[in-house]
């Protein structure tokens, strides 16, 4: 998921560096919504801020459709141009589909549901129907899942806004979970294909895939997430999340972690990883009474969904700009504090009442901490043409 990706050379290179590769305007983006969102998400949960519009749903919403789905399209923009060797979407054309996803997050914020719905559903679709042409006409079929995937968060999101405007009676949030589950599957797949090979190539050790096992784990961790959502009997969710953690966490036993620990842009990919493993377990005890389904969803979404997207984006505005892959004193203060939003969120659950708030507003501030520390690390980066002469 986070390969080098090398620019044609034949092309001629936009002249807005900015707008040259989808990565630039969409990883600035959704860090800049990150460090916003959440604290703005916590104001109004405390009644510090009172505005309507920011609401537990809208807070659920915005990180799937608002953050992530930035990341995803400007990752995915960035590689099908690779893969297929044709042109992404790049200056005027980028310029439309950033105003177009800054539309929908105004839209969401103005809290007017047919609003929301016009200006915010457009953006994932139009992306996949823009990928989907590209990735046929080159014959590299194989990708195509990963437009699958950007047709299944649109189908979520569809149905997010159709249950607002009472078109169709299911709980608001389902869809909402849905979507987060659906980009963990992601996430899973994804960093098998690609965290051994990033592991063997920096450490010269020797990785091991065990296939049957990933796609085993796959199957069953996709399994506990299908029974959540339809509400299957506890029972049933917590043997599939435990047999499916148990095969996630195997299947990492070959991928020489240890190996990692003074390579920071290696040890997020694998801490974030695990984070997968923790949420699925932590899943399956939430249907047994044992724990919070809160726990098990900000495990995945902070834990593994947040971590694995500052380290892919640090990782990828380094190789994308040209420069070297070694950290900096900013990833590794990225990449811990992350780690710390994680863990002081799912305590939050567990603390005594008075002491909540103190934890989710630590959460929040290592949250923002994290992408704030991107942006003062890699902006300027995103701006200037790539530091070896190249284009891209």
């Amino acid at each position: 998921m986070m390969m080098q990706i090398s620019e044609p050379q034949h092309i001629p290179a936009e002249p807005i560096a900015f707008l040259r590769l989808g990565f630039r305007p969409f990883y600035l983006l959704a860090s800049l919504f990150a460090i916003l969102s959440i604290p703005l998400w916590v104001a109004s949960y405390y009644n510090v801020l009172q505005y309507a519009g920011i609401s537990v749903v809208w807070h659920m919403h915005e990180m799937v459709f608002g953050f992530a789905a930035a990341v995803v399209v400007g990752f995915l923009f960035t590689a099908v141009r690779n893969w297929t060797g044709l042109w992404t979407p790049r200056g005027r054309v980028l310029a439309a589909f950033v105003v177009l996803w800054l539309a929908g997050r105004f839209a969401m914020l103005a809290g007017k549901p047919l609003i929301a719905a016009l200006l915010d559903l457009p953006f994932l679709p139009a992306a996949a129907f823009v990928l989907f042409r590209l990735i046929y006409r080159s014959g590299k079929t194989r990708n195509l899942r990963l437009v699958g995937i950007l047709a299944l968060l649109s189908i979520c999101n569809l149905s997010y806004h159709l249950t607002r405007l009472e078109v169709i009676d299911i709980p608001v949030t389902t869809p909402l979970h849905a979507a987060l589950l659906l980009l963990i599957v992601l996430c899973t797949v994804m960093g098998a294909r690609v965290i051994p090979g990033f592991t063997a190539n920096a450490t010269l050790a020797k990785t091991t895939s065990h296939p049957k096992v990933d796609i085993m784990a796959l199957c069953f961790i996709s399994g506990c997430f299908i029974s959540w959502l339809s509400s299957t009997p506890g029972a049933v969710t917590a043997v599939l999340s435990f047999v499916g953690a148990g095969l996630h966490f195997l299947r990492m036993r070959d991928w020489k972690t240890i190996k990692t620990l003074q390579n920071p842009l290696l040890w997020i990919l694998h801490l974030s990883y695990a984070w997968i493993g923790i949420g699925t377990v932590l899943l399956g005890l939430a249907s047994l009474g044992l724990a919070s389904a809160s726990s098990a969803l900000h495990a995945m979404s902070v834990g593994a969904l947040g971590s694995l997207i500052v380290g892919m984006i640090a990782r990828t505005t380094r190789g994308h700009t040209g420069q070297k892959m070694l950290s900096s004193p900013f990833d590794i203060l990225m990449f811990s504090v992350i780690q710390i939003a994680a863990i002081v969120r799912l305590s939050a659950n567990y603390v005594a009442v008075d002491f909540r708030p103190h934890f989710l507003t630590a959460s929040a501030t290592m949250w923002s901490a994290a992408f704030l520390f991107y942006v003062i690390k890699y902006a300027s980066s995103l701006f200037r043409p790539r530091v070896d002469g190249r284009p891209g």
